[in-house]
């Protein structure tokens, strides 16, 4: 049980991106869409640009919405903790869902978790146990609201990069070839936060963030790609 609670909100840190969550003006996603000149009008008529949401904020959070958008892709994210660093990786397709696996550090070494999730179902496997369907319980319902939410198929997709994110700094990462953009926002319980996203082909190539134990990194790959994920049960 201990292990689950741990696990779900991993998996899901990796599913959303990092960040406050902001509600996104709703417009239709377009995949690999370049700078918009402006976004399309909210409840009351105005455009992002219109309410003073800065170019660089609505580019970012069209290139998390390119993602959001993708029929597959892949994720590796690292998680520095007083422990060690936590390895979480995950498989996403659209039509089969996604499967993650989270490598935790411990006294006694490192131990895995292992976690599957569709429209429907959501199953976990501790280690070297067998799986166990969790679609009928609070923890399953709870990540299934997260899964269902974080690739729209509520048409409830958020943004995790507020309205008054503020640009720092913007250029070439030349060991992987994108654009990254580094941003400072507040978060809902008044903290700041600094973050960087690296862009190519308007889709990200990484996310990262000041964790309390270090930078924790997200690193994405195989947008649109051909990632196989098949129900392990």
């Amino acid at each position: 049980m201990k292990k689950r609670v741990f696990i779900l909100p991993l998996i899901a840190v990796a599913v959303l991106g990092i960040g406050c969550k902001q509600p996104e003006r709703q417009g239709q996603p377009v995949p690999n869409a370049g700078v918009p000149t402006e976004s399309t009008p909210g409840a009351n008529g105005q455009t992002e640009a219109m309410q003073g949401v800065s170019r660089d904020v609505i580019y970012a959070r069209q290139v998390l919405r390119n993602l959001n958008e993708a029929q597959s892709f892949r994720v590796a994210m690292l998680v520095p903790s007083a422990g060690g660093v936590i390895n979480t990786t995950l498989d996403y397709h659209r039509t089969n869902g996604l499967i993650g696996r989270v490598t935790i550090p411990t006294t006694e070494g490192a131990q895995t978790a292992e976690l599957y999730a569709n429209k429907n179902e959501i199953w976990f496997k501790d280690g070297a146990n067998g799986w166990t369907d969790l679609s009928n319980t609070d923890e399953g319902r709870s990540f299934n609201a997260i899964f269902q939410n974080a690739f729209g198929y509520q048409s409830q997709y958020q943004s995790t990069i507020a309205d008054t994110a503020t640009l720092l700094s913007k250029e070439t990462d030349p060991n992987v070839g994108c654009t990254r953009y580094a941003f400072r926002q507040t978060s809902n319980n008044g903290s700041e936060q600094t973050f960087t996203l690296c862009v190519s082909a308007d889709l990200p190539v990484y996310l990262t963030i000041n964790g309390p134990f270090g930078q924790i990194e997200i690193r994405y790959r195989d947008v649109n790609g051909n990632v196989d994920v098949k129900k392990p049960v």
